[in-house]
């Protein structure tokens, strides 16, 4: 102001009166934004103030820390008692379901095939063996999905983490395992022969009570195409459930892996109808195949394994036309076990051998 007249001096006009073409306000910061203070309205993050500082959300899916072992791959940011506890409920009880639906429409085929009269379970299996098989193979495979979704959606981590440290299956990993396991399993059959052999028993019973017999290539095409075709995610989905899931369910809460290896190990004998010698080789063969997972940081060489063994199994059992033999376990001679440890401690030697030269990785 002039001191003189009272009206504007030529001082500077204030950013908030100054006048753009035809009269229109001129651009420039808003008086509040000028002066410091924040502006209402949405920032980058949708917080009202602009600018702000924002953690990124947490991703829905995450793995367990890099240099984590395979029992430990659980353990991710979401890990939580409950996840363990709730998953395996949520792919078992589904699994059950379908199992239970398969046998019963086994039943209902055996039974149109005459398989009813007196009410013998065995004579329903004996009526339709076939349709048994395959309704326990494909009942038994149903549960890889399951428990693959269930990783993903209950404990929040990638379906790849029950595979392998890698976070996939590694399937050059797993060719050299199956060089492994067809070596240990023809030694296994040898230590056999050579067993049955020496304690002057038949050489027959090496491949079952009744030994050798031919069924005929019509007997044998259509049980050696189900088992080919069922018998390898069969087998997996075994291995995913005991080696993987249980190992890892038991890692989410206590770190060495022994507990896992031992529970799950002893849930997988009980899952099966061997008893004496047959039941104590199948308790060391998942301890073994437990121990390995751990070894070689994934589950290539279990599942390997145990799909070889159960094919070579399976089609020899079903090539003397005996296609129901998988099914019913019960007891197993002593003179099977030594060929059987053989296999199996053989196939541990050299898979350990061979992750050594390999350098196989064992931590994520």
């Amino acid at each position: 102001m002039s001191a003189l007249s009272g009206h504007p001096g030529p001082g500077p006009v204030p950013e908030d009166r100054r006048e753009g073409p035809h009269g229109h306000p001129a651009p420039g910061p808003a008086p509040a934004e000028a002066a410091g203070y924040p502006v209402p309205g949405p920032g980058p993050e949708g917080d009202g103030a602009r600018g702000a500082p924002q953690a990124p959300p947490a991703p829905r899916v995450e793995a367990a820390p890099e240099g984590t072992p395979y029992h430990l791959l659980a353990r991710n940011r979401w890990n939580s008692w409950w996840r363990p506890i709730v998953g395996t409920f949520a792919f078992l009880v589904p699994a059950l379901v379908i199992m239970v639906a398969l046998s019963m429409g086994a039943g209902i085929v055996a039974f149109l095939n005459g398989g009813g009269d007196g009410g013998d379970p065995m004579a329903l299996l004996e009526a339709a063996p076939l349709t048994f098989l395959g309704a326990t193979l494909l009942g038994l495979a149903s549960a890889l999905p399951l428990v693959l979704l269930t990783v993903r959606l209950v404990q929040r981590r990638p379906a790849g983490t029950l595979s392998s440290v890698a976070g996939r299956f590694r399937w050059r990993w797993a060719l050299t395992c199956a060089g492994a396991a067809v070596a240990a399993i023809a030694l296994g059959y040898v230590v056999s022969v050579a067993t049955y052999l020496a304690t002057g028993q038949d050489l027959g019973q090496v491949f079952g009570a009744e030994g050798w017999n031919w069924a005929g290539w019509g007997v044998f095409l259509p049980a050696a195409a189900l088992i080919l075709l069922a018998v390898p995610f069969q087998a997996a989905a075994e291995e995913y459930v005991f080696r993987g899931w249980l190992m890892q369910a038991f890692g989410s809460f206590i770190r060495t892996p022994w507990p896992g290896i031992v529970v799950s190990s002893l849930l997988f004998m009980s899952v099966h109808g061997y008893t004496g010698w047959g039941a104590a080789w199948i308790f060391v063969w998942a301890m073994t195949l437990a121990w390995l997972s751990v070894r070689t940081g994934g589950l290539e060489a279990a599942v390997v394994m145990h799909v070889l063994h159960n094919l070579t199994g399976m089609l020899v059992t079903s090539a003397m036309g005996d296609i129901a033999a998988p099914l019913d376990q019960g007891a197993v001679p002593w003179e099977f076990v030594p060929g059987a440890l053989v296999q199996t401690f053989a196939f541990v030697a050299l898979t350990v051998l061979l992750a050594r030269r390999r350098g196989v990785q064992t931590r994520s």
